[in-house]
């Protein structure tokens, strides 16, 4: 008798859970009256020595529904300029040697220059990353 009783209550809670179902599926079905929004995807990634390649995407997203649109989606690319994060630098006395980073696309680069402060000894004042007493040349 407890297994009966058992087995009509699980299969009424089944019965219910099934019906509470059918207003949900009805509701997904209900048509939308699409507001429509343009939206912008952009991915950035390694261009060359000198920039980034950030690959543009574009379609719409619909405000209420999430549904999207790719019925006048367009694509193009830009060449930004690296945002350049010297990570270490040096100086022998006339040459500066700059390690950086591009914090869009993580291009790892070098910029060799001639130091501004030129000739001189001991630590440069002109690095980016590194200042102490400077001692000049004779």
């Amino acid at each position: 008798m407890k297994k009966t009783v058992q087995k009509a209550a699980s299969l009424l809670l089944s019965l219910l859970f099934l019906l509470a179902l059918v207003p949900m599926a009805s509701a997904v079905t209900i048509d939308c009256q699409h507001d429509w929004k343009l939206v912008e995807d952009t991915t950035v990634s390694v261009g060359d020595a000198r920039t980034c390649k950030a690959h543009h995407h574009i379609y719409q997203r619909c405000w209420h529904c999430g549904m999207e649109n790719y019925e006048n989606e367009r694509t193009y690319y830009t060449y930004p300029s690296h945002t350049q994060h010297t990570t270490s630098a040096n100086c022998d006395g006339r040459t500066q040697t700059l390690s950086w980073y591009c914090s869009r696309c993580s291009y790892h680069g070098q910029t060799v220059q001639r130091c501004p402060n030129a000739p001189h000894t001991g630590e440069c004042t002109a690095l980016p990353l590194s200042v102490g007493p400077e001692v000049t040349i004779k």
